[in-house]
């Protein structure tokens, strides 16, 4: 009774109201600890991932606050830039960042924030990259084509189930490219990428994809043996007499110069100009020419070596114009059909340009016209009936000639009525112009040599 006669008020309140005060601190103490390590954690993958973010954490409540950008990103340029061969040295481990394994150009187009519990429910978001381009880029390092998930993309769209393998590694036991969810895609196509560097199987040296070698065609006997018979006057010329021609040229070379500027400026043009443009156009003719195609046809034509390509812009861009696929003329078309079946066999799964159907028909018909077969060399044109126009090259040089002369009268009397500084200007754009087209006129002359003599050429009037 006495032990009972000494509790009080307070001390009940002390033995019962403290372990319940601290029980109610509890949860609020778990929170803040909680809320505090997925935070580090979270900070951490950011981190690693060297990902630029906005953090914000509400202790009470256990709520992460993240705000991540969102990027639109494309390749490199493949020959001047060497991260375009090169993986990413620490790629994200967040969810939704495999994007992250390669390097990319960057633009910034928006931000996405998210509201997290735990570090295993951020998600990284998705980058926006044109579809072509990525596959492009896959199939430069050396990713082989799925047929079987590219005809289920073909045929489903965005219901592809989640997974299905668009593209493997070179030996065919990793998946490059498949299928991912559609987490944040917007009604767009999710795709998830993964690479290993010893899966980089080509490099700048090798020809982009979508893109062609063409090979010159063969030379005749008759311009086998005069290539021949000139080489050989050059290695058995005496030195002597090489000698003394630069002697002769060296004595005379104040009286050549009164009448070569005397002929400058009857013809408008130096001579040397005229030659160089014409040795120009004779080796375009006996090049290689690299074209690329698109979904639209031929894009680009170059003259080049048959060494490596080393850019697409230090080349010399071959008038194409001619070649482009159209509504009005139809050789666009017959082109880029004719240099996909050279450059594709049955096995190749992607290729930008599809041959139109009625040019399929047309080749797998039983019978083919006798002027194709003339086209192709199968047969000689006094064995096949008469199929085409023929052609006035000397109607076509005239008008061309008269047309130039009257553009050239009609510029310098413009240049007449300018300053000084425009009328040089102006002139120097005028001759850089009639000097590009001399040059295109030579490497027709030069087409039209070849298709003389020799019996693969193309004509106009191909039915």
């Amino acid at each position: 009774m006495s032990g009972s006669n000494n509790t009080s008020a307070g001390d009940i309140i002390t033995y019962i109201g403290v372990p319940l005060a601290v029980l109610g601190v509890l949860p609020i103490l778990y929170n803040t600890l909680a809320t505090l390590t997925a935070l580090s954690k979270i900070k951490r993958m950011l981190r690693h991932g060297k990902l630029t973010a906005l953090t914000r954490s509400d202790i009470i409540n256990k709520v992460i606050e993240v705000e991540l950008p969102r990027y639109a990103v494309q390749p490199w340029d493949r020959f001047s830039s060497p991260e375009y061969w090169q993986i990413s040295r620490q790629p994200s481990s967040i969810p939704g960042g495999s994007w992250t394994t390669f390097n990319w150009k960057t633009n910034t187009i928006g931000i996405k924030t998210q509201r997290v519990e735990y570090a295993d429910q951020l998600r990284q978001p998705q980058v926006e990259v044109e579809f072509h381009q990525l596959v492009a880029y896959l199939l430069d390092l050396g990713a082989v084509p799925d047929a079987h998930g590219w005809r289920l993309l073909r045929s489903t769209g965005l219901w592809t189930p989640m997974g299905c393998a668009l593209m493997t590694s070179p030996d065919g036991f990793h998946i490059a490219l498949a299928i991912a969810p559609l987490d944040d895609s917007d009604g767009h196509l999710s795709l998830k990428v993964t690479w290993d560097p010893s899966w980089t199987t080509r490099d700048a040296t090798t020809l982009p994809p979508y893109w062609i070698r063409l090979p010159p065609p063969p030379m005749t006997e008759s311009e086998e043996t005069s290539a021949g018979a000139s080489t050989s006057e050059k290695t058995s010329q005496p030195q002597e007499t090489v000698q003394s021609e630069e002697e002769t040229g060296s004595k005379d070379k104040d009286k050549d110069k009164d009448v070569e500027l005397g002929d400058t400026k009857k013809d408008g043009m130096p001579k040397q100009s005229l030659d160089s443009i014409a040795k120009q156009a004779n080796r375009n003719a006996r090049s290689p020419i690299t074209c690329q195609f698109s979904g639209e046809g031929l894009q680009a034509a170059l003259s080049q070596d048959y060494g490596p390509p080393v850019s697409v812009v230090d080349v010399n861009n071959l008038h194409m114009e001619h070649l482009r696929v159209s509504s009005v003329k139809t050789s666009g078309k017959w082109f880029a059909s004719a240099a996909t079946a050279y450059g594709t066999t049955s096995q190749t799964v992607l290729w930008n340009y599809k041959i139109p159907d009625e040019i399929l028909a047309f080749a797998r018909r039983d019978t083919v016209p006798c002027g194709v077969l003339e086209v192709l060399g199968v047969v000689d044109s006094d064995r096949t009936p008469q199929w085409a126009t023929t052609y006035d090259d000397g109607r076509d040089f005239h008008e061309s000639f008269v047309r130039s002369s009257q553009e050239q009268r009609i510029a310098m009397q413009a240049e007449a009525r300018m300053d000084p500084a425009q009328r040089q200007i102006a002139a120097k754009q005028r001759t850089d112009r009639e000097m590009m087209q001399r040059m295109n006129e030579s490497m027709y002359c030069v087409s039209i040599h070849t298709y003389k003599h020799t019996s693969t050429h193309t004509h106009a009037g191909t039915p």
